[in-house]
């Protein structure tokens, strides 16, 4: 059965900037993690991916989003699994609170190749505010 990994809705737009919910789905979990970002950080994700799918995969991509004082921290490393197309994503965040509410997480989903430039183009929909959520990363299993 394959299920979404990734699902991103934005909650609340600035000038600026806007406030996203970020969801992250596997067969073991679910997390979510509202961030700030922009339009220009979020293009710099879709350029990524694009150019990581183009290179099929020969160098990894890391995509961290905010800056050092951001209240939260969310990184995702873009790497080829198997040369099959299956990509691996490795998702660190930390929301940055204080105890009891603090968590902090590292793990990894499982895609296809396929499913980053479906991504990218989602992305560019919500940049162009055609859209304003979307999910991707379709489980590889």
């Amino acid at each position: 059965m394959t299920y979404p990994g990734y699902r991103f809705e934005k909650i609340w737009t600035d000038v600026d900037f806007f406030e996203a919910h970020l969801g992250f789905y596997g067969s073991e979990f679910n997390l979510n993690l509202d961030i700030y970002t922009d339009n220009i950080s979020l293009n710099e994700l879709r350029l990524g991916l694009l150019s990581f799918v183009e290179r099929l995969g020969k160098n990894e991509f890391l995509w961290k989003p905010g800056h050092e004082k951001a209240p939260h921290y969310l990184s995702m490393r873009f790497f080829l699994q198997e040369k099959r197309g299956i990509v691996g994503v490795e998702v660190n965040l930390d929301n940055n609170m204080e105890p009891p509410n603090r968590f902090r997480s590292n793990f990894y989903l499982l895609t296809e190749l396929n499913q980053l430039d479906d991504l990218a183009r989602k992305i560019e929909k919500l940049i162009k505010e055609e859209i304003n959520d979307f999910e991707g990363l379709y489980s590889a299993n």
